[in-house]
């Protein structure tokens, strides 16, 4: 089913929330968007996070790259960061040894 692009600018968070992000100018763009002249071309939905910023909402923070686990799912990861971000996630195998997956 879509999403009816909309739907999200009616609804009101009702509980503290804090968006972890590892991207400096994105931050910047969500706290003080009156400096990003170069982001006029961005369609006013999108401004939802922003709006949520403005209105204390929402808070955005930085998250150094190394402290992402978010990275484990967009990245090619080697072993040790990929261990310790899914033991961040609490992600675990399944019983009897069963890989994430199903795979045994």
């Amino acid at each position: 089913m879509g999403t009816n692009e909309n739907e999200w600018e009616n609804e009101e968070v009702t509980w503290d929330v804090t968006l972890l992000v590892n991207n400096k100018s994105a931050i910047q763009v969500a706290k003080h968007p009156e400096h990003q002249s170069t982001m006029k071309h961005v369609h006013r939905a999108y401004h939802w996070i922003r709006d949520q910023v403005m209105y204390k909402q929402i808070t955005v923070s930085h998250v150094p790259g190394d402290e992402n686990p978010a990275d484990i799912f967009t990245k090619p990861l080697g072993r040790l960061k990929f261990t310790k971000f899914r033991s961040m996630l609490r992600l675990t195998l399944g019983q009897e040894g069963h890989r994430l997956g199903g795979r045994p």
